[in-house]
């Protein structure tokens, strides 16, 4: 479910249907990497709502790892949660109204490998989503002409 609901929502952008967001020229489809996958087992087994050390998911060939954490009643609010964050992203002018990072790493074009996990925590769900390479501060992905 966590792991097509980030290659559709980045299908929709290559396809232009994503409302509010203008089309990319490329988005290739996110590869499941259990390495990533472990890592974010070993955060949701211990219900603890943030990103922890960042540098200690560095695995294998990336130079860089993103996250992204959230809690909810349900995993697939969740997941709305992170897709209505591109509401608040204003991609001519990269930048965010409120929070937009989780929806910016989803989409962020030079990801290659996603690697998530779930746990029930308490009342809640808990989702933590590892991603390689991470994004940073620049634009997603280059708009297709």
């Amino acid at each position: 479910m966590i792991f097509k609901f980030h290659n559709k929502v980045r299908k929709d952008v290559l396809k232009g249907v994503l409302s509010d967001q203008p089309k990319a020229r490329k988005m290739p489809k996110l590869k499941w990497n259990e390495l990533l996958a472990e890592k974010a087992k070993d955060h949701v087994k211990k219900c603890i709502l943030d990103s922890g050390n960042l540098g200690d998911l560095y695995v294998g060939k990336f130079d860089s790892v993103g996250q992204t954490v959230a809690e909810h009643t349900t995993i697939q609010n969740i997941l709305d949660t992170w897709l209505e964050e591109k509401n608040d992203y204003n991609f001519e002018k990269n930048t965010c109204e409120e929070e937009c990072g989780n929806y910016k790493q989803i989409v962020w074009a030079n990801t290659t490998d996603i690697g998530c996990a779930s746990n029930k925590c308490g009342n809640r769900y808990m989702v933590v989503c590892n991603y390689a390479p991470g994004a940073d501060d620049e634009r997603p992905y280059e708009k297709d002409s």
